[in-house]
């Protein structure tokens, strides 16, 4: 997942930065994919197919470019940031959801339209269903701190009515 991508050139640049020759510039290391270097030319004769490019767009740059981000070949996935996405265009809170609502739709539709994934951060699966309707099949939910602070909140109110 490459972030911050606001411009054409930005995907192009990930694109070539994830693909290995000929169609991208991705050096070539001895890790795990490539059998600890073992297997690096079966591994490099599938791999450009079988790699996932996806990039974040979360900047009013990204929003406003989204039409000539979503037309790089080789992007697989545009990931929506709405954090970041909410800073940057002075959408935050509850009076800034409508505002975020609207750019998440337009970023979602523009990468629907050139028959892009589409991704998303949500905190819960609370409303995973509206974004559902509007094309969005890729959730990233919470993170690893938020799950764990919700299971020690948990754990916590347990304990107090416990005693």
């Amino acid at each position: 997942l490459v972030p911050r991508v606001s411009t054409a050139e930005q995907a192009r640049m990930a694109v070539m930065a994830c693909r290995y020759p000929p169609v991208g510039a991705r050096g070539v290391g001895p890790g795990r994919a490539a059998g600890y270097g073992y297997r690096i030319p079966d591994y490099l004769k599938s791999a450009n197919e079988v790699l996932t490019v996806a990039i974040q767009v979360e900047t009013a740059e990204g929003l406003a470019n989204i039409d000539d981000i979503v037309q790089v070949d080789g992007v697989d996935v545009v990931f929506i940031g709405p954090g970041d996405l909410s800073v940057s265009i002075d959408a935050m809170g509850p009076a800034g959801q409508d505002k975020l609502n609207a750019a998440i739709i337009r970023i979602a539709a523009a990468a629907r339209a050139a028959r892009k994934a589409v991704g998303i951060f949500r905190p819960s699966a609370d409303d995973v269903g509206k974004w559902s309707r509007h094309g969005i099949s890729f959730y990233m939910l919470a993170s690893d701190t938020m799950f764990l602070g919700a299971g020690l909140a948990a754990g916590v109110v347990s304990a107090r009515s416990a005693s």
